[in-house]
């Protein structure tokens, strides 16, 4: 790894780059499976159908776009949370490989835990919402029931990607300037 005439950052970001596409095309390959193997011939009619009319009722708020935003950040602070617990996986003596389990394990579980405390106002405010929603049971009403959890969690999953992608690029930035391996 440490061949190439190339900084850490470019180390990183060229593994980032090359996992988030094939996770994408993986994500393309399995909604495309998905719809193959469920709608056909007769049904396929149907579901488009269904979906030009979710589209007509469906509008792009501010918020949703910030959770569109995050979901697309979304496979590159997997793959990086990955890196990272193999960088700390390497500070183990022995038995690395099972280090950076652990060490996946134990940074899930501090995100998880982390999430959850700051993430409980946004649920009553959310669960509220919902509530007070009189929807009827229609397209139109499902879209806005929607467009409102969207907004609600919005801004909070934008931040909390950003936040756990720092976070993550700087630990395994140290790990790998400490002359790690992440092949």
């Amino acid at each position: 790894m440490h061949t190439l005439p190339v900084t850490v950052d470019e180390h990183i970001g060229s593994l980032l780059i090359t996992g988030t596409i094939w996770s994408y095309f993986f994500v393309l390959v399995t909604l495309l499976s998905v719809y193959f193997c469920f709608v056909n011939g007769a049904d396929r009619a149907s579901f488009e159908q269904a979906i030009h009319e979710m589209m007509k009722y469906y509008h792009v708020t501010g918020d949703t776009a910030l959770m569109i935003v995050a979901l697309i950040l979304g496979p590159f602070v997997s793959l990086l949370s990955a890196y990272c617990a193999m960088a700390l996986g390497q500070l183990f003596k022995t038995h690395r490989i099972l280090g950076s389990v652990i060490m996946y394990i134990i940074l899930m579980v501090a995100v998880s835990t982390i999430s959850n405390y700051c993430m409980t106002g946004y649920v009553n405010q959310m669960t509220v919402r919902i509530d007070n929603y009189t929807y009827q049971d229609t397209v139109e009403g499902a879209v806005n029931l929607i467009n409102d959890v969207f907004g609600t969690l919005g801004l909070f999953s934008l931040i909390a990607e950003l936040v756990q992608g720092c976070v993550y690029w700087i630990i395994t930035r140290l790990m790998i300037t400490r002359k790690l391996d992440l092949q």
